[in-house]
């Protein structure tokens, strides 16, 4: 499973599990960019690409990978601000942002990103992104 073998990946390295999520997050968006370009067909901005991700990119990647247990986003949109309500019992939300932040350097855009952990395990996090 690909939280055990992070965590011990953080053992051997000494690098905190935060960070290689984030840092794999951010990685994993330039692998999905060069091998799933459709998902990018007719999409110009981050927002427009991440409000695609529940409906579209997480059903068309369990047809390829039933078993994937990905997590699932309720998204608020207005204006230069949009909310991700993150859920996950993987409790992964540092790949999330990573994955965002990637996204947002790929449509040459800039923010910030703020997350609010609404359960304190990580199950469930509020990730706020606003575009500059």
């Amino acid at each position: 499973e690909m939280v055990s073998l992070v965590v011990n990946l953080s053992n051997k390295t000494k690098i905190p599990v935060p960070d290689l999520l984030y840092t794999y997050g951010r990685y994993l968006f330039g692998i999905f960019s060069k091998n799933y370009s459709v998902f990018f067909k007719d999409v110009t901005c981050a927002f427009d690409f991440l409000e695609r991700v529940d409906n579209y990119i997480h059903i068309e990647v369990k047809k390829l990978y039933p078993d994937a247990e990905l997590p699932s986003f309720e998204i608020t949109r207005n204006g230069h601000q949009m909310t991700m309500l993150y859920k996950s019992s993987r409790k992964m939300s540092d790949l999330a942002v990573g994955l965002i932040e990637a996204c947002m350097e790929y449509y040459g855009e800039n923010g910030n990103i703020v997350r609010e952990y609404i359960e304190d395990s990580g199950e469930i996090v509020n990730i706020k992104i606003e575009t500059l």
